[in-house]
């Protein structure tokens, strides 16, 4: 009796080994993977994009990634606003107005990362990344107002930037199958960014037949260092 007990408190356990011993980490040289990216935000603008990564291993710990992304976010609001006239103390009306209010931006990049396995525990991996990145940029945004009395008012602003910088990056990766891994990675990035802004004023009154039309440009160059949404990560070795 005391044999079999022992015998079905072993199952589990050699079982478990049986498991361990199994499993065989795709982390070889040579090995290729395929990698997808979206990032973890939360936002009232509608947003989309990802990123589309292949990373090559020379060994198990190290790899070359290269990838492109492409993000966008987009915002939309309209509101009435009430406009009060006052004579003195006393207000003697009151008029309503819509206002719209809409913002654009488009970001595109290029990015290339050396990858490195700090360790790798089973089924686990914690690693650092970093690499050169080219990023383009291009933001719209309007606002117009048109006033009670006719009178039409806008303004917009358009940018387009490209810069050049550098990555650097922290993540970890989860293998939940022979193959297939969920990660994350949240990261910094140093660029140099260069473009310009083009500002238009818009004025029209239909009582006066007045109005101007008012353009601005300016050219913009900055050095930034930006910290990078965290990225949830699936990837697929072959």
């Amino acid at each position: 009796m005391a044999a079999i007990i022992a015998l079905a408190l072993s199952v589990p356990s050699a079982a478990q080994d049986s498991t361990k011993a199994e499993w065989k980490s795709p982390l070889e040289p040579g090995v290729w993977a395929l990698e997808f990216e979206t990032q973890a935000r939360l936002s009232s603008f509608s947003y989309g994009g990802g990123t589309i990564a292949g990373k090559r291993h020379f060994s198990a710990r190290s790899a070359l990634e290269v990838g492109v992304s492409i993000y966008f976010n987009e915002r939309e609001e309209n509101a009435t606003v009430t406009r009060t006239e006052y004579v003195g103390v006393n207000a003697y009306g009151f008029t309503d107005s819509d206002v719209d209010d809409n913002y654009e931006n488009q970001s595109y990049s290029i990015f290339t990362h050396y990858v490195k396995y700090a360790s790798l525990w089973r089924r686990f991996g914690v690693f650092w990344a970093a690499g050169p990145i080219v990023q383009w940029d291009s933001y719209f945004s309007s606002y117009d107002f048109p006033h009670p009395d006719s009178v039409a008012l806008n303004r917009s602003d358009d940018t387009d930037t490209w810069g050049i910088g550098l990555d650097a990056i922290a993540g970890f990766e989860w293998f939940f199958s022979d193959r297939l891994s969920l990660g994350g990675r949240f990261g910094l990035t140093g660029i140099y960014r260069t473009g310009d802004r083009t500002s238009v004023d818009q004025y029209y009154d239909p009582a006066s037949l007045y109005g101007y039309d008012h353009y601005e440009t300016a050219e913009i160059e900055q050095v930034l260092i930006q910290t990078n949404p965290v990225v949830l990560v699936l990837s697929g070795y072959f």
